[in-house]
């Protein structure tokens, strides 16, 4: 892929992004809530690696990171953050697929609801 941004590889990106997390969300709010009512922690960490297998390609973004670098890259780590819906982004500067997703507990207790609503959060 060119270095070129343009805005539909830009939105095919964050759409795959953003699908990725609701995928692993769809299979793990349960457990997730569970933990962060019993815990009371006000945050939850999310490594990317955990999101690999809930990622689907396409033909530009063939990987969870092929998307993600170039949302960042186009728009930058505040614009990523702002799709998945997190407060911020943690980089792991050794291992980029062990960044974290940073959500407030009540963030994600929020998009947990919406989806076992099945609502779009």
């Amino acid at each position: 892929m060119s270095n070129e941004c343009r805005d539909e590889l830009i939105e095919e990106a964050e759409q795959l992004l953003r699908e990725a997390l609701l995928n692993y969300l769809a299979v793990s709010c349960k457990r997730i809530s569970t933990m962060l009512r019993l815990s009371e922690q006000p945050f939850l960490k999310l490594e990317f690696y955990g999101l690999f297998r809930y990622y689907t390609s396409s033909e530009n973004f063939p990987r969870f990171m092929d998307a993600y670098s170039y949302v960042k890259r186009c728009r930058g780590l505040e614009r990523v953050a702002e799709v998945l819906g997190c407060e911020r982004i943690v980089e792991n500067d050794e291992d980029e697929r062990l960044s974290q997703l940073v959500f407030s507990t009540e963030k994600i207790l929020e998009i947990c609801s919406s989806i076992e609503q099945g609502e779009e959060p």
